[in-house]
């Protein structure tokens, strides 16, 4: 029997997910949605993105499941110092990545429960992660690459920048697909695995970086993780505006990494569900 498909994502009303449901539905079993009724940065959500985009969850419900994270748990002093350890963590954001650590972790006891003893392949990814459902069909109908997956394997994307005008050097590695043998190995760590160098797949996606309109980048920026980019330096929307047309980093706005995104002319070349997004987040860019 060929394995289940289990695309399990961390959702924060990204506009990529409704493209990532078309495109995968035909490949995937069952997509997990995971959102927290706070950001990450720990403030309380006005409303849960599942609620207010639950007609557009419809169409897929029947392979949908959707987990919400009421509050979470304190850090204990030792999650702090192991968090604070790490090259990219500073001091101020330590809280803000447990929180995300516990979200994603989540997920695994969910799978390991609902589909034990069965062969299955996990899709660890954030909802503007969209991979290639060539490849994820490989995962169900390949022997060798479902057992590949016993170690966990990148998804190495292509990456754009606020929508499929600009396109970064570099490619994304941050999502994994690993097997039921995988993920008992890593012992349902999914949010450090995320973090390490692993083998992987190329040309498995694409990486929909900012994809939002200007206030949708700023209300990002504030929510996520790296708290130190929520101050008015890199939330300013005039800012965000100018970088959304000219393709500028909005993290690093008139230094010398703006050179890591360049112009992207080929769009036709795109599978037809990504050029026909790409007309739905220009507009939204543009008039909204």
């Amino acid at each position: 029997m060929q394995p289940k498909i289990i695309d399990t994502i961390l959702y924060n009303g990204e506009p990529a997910l409704q493209l990532r449901l078309e495109m995968l539905k035909h490949v995937v079993d069952e997509f997990v949605l995971v959102e927290a009724a706070t950001t990450f940065s720990g403030v309380p959500k006005p409303f849960l993105f599942t609620d207010q985009h639950a007609a557009l969850l419809e169409p897929y419900r029947h392979k949908v499941t959707i987990i919400i994270v009421k509050s979470f748990p304190e850090p204990s002093d030792d999650d702090l110092r192991d968090l604070r350890s790490r090259s990219y963590i500073n001091e101020q954001s330590a809280p803000s990545w447990f929180r995300e650590q516990h979200q994603r972790d989540l997920i695994a006891p969910y799978v390991a429960e609902r589909y034990k003893g069965q062969r299955y392949v996990i899709l660890v990814c954030d909802a503007d992660e969209i991979p290639n459902p060539d490849i994820v069909h490989r995962m169900r109908s390949s022997v060798d690459l479902y057992h590949a997956l016993d170690v966990p394997t990148a998804m190495f994307m292509r990456m754009f920048y606020y929508n499929f005008s600009w396109l970064r050097f570099q490619r994304w590695p941050m999502a994994f697909a690993v097997n039921d043998h995988g993920l008992q190995a890593i012992q349902g760590k999914l949010a450090e695995t995320r973090l390490l160098q692993m083998q992987h797949i190329d040309a498995a996606g694409w990486h929909l970086c900012y994809f939002f309109n200007a206030e949708g980048v700023a209300r990002k920026l504030r929510s996520y993780s790296h708290t130190e980019y929520s101050g008015e330096k890199f939330t300013d929307v005039a800012m965000i505006r100018r970088c959304l047309r000219e393709g500028c980093d909005i993290l690093n706005a008139g230094s010398d990494t703006e050179d890591e995104t360049r112009p992207f002319d080929d769009i036709s070349s795109l599978p037809i569900e990504l050029q026909n997004f790409q007309k739905q987040i220009m507009f939204l860019q543009e008039y909204s």
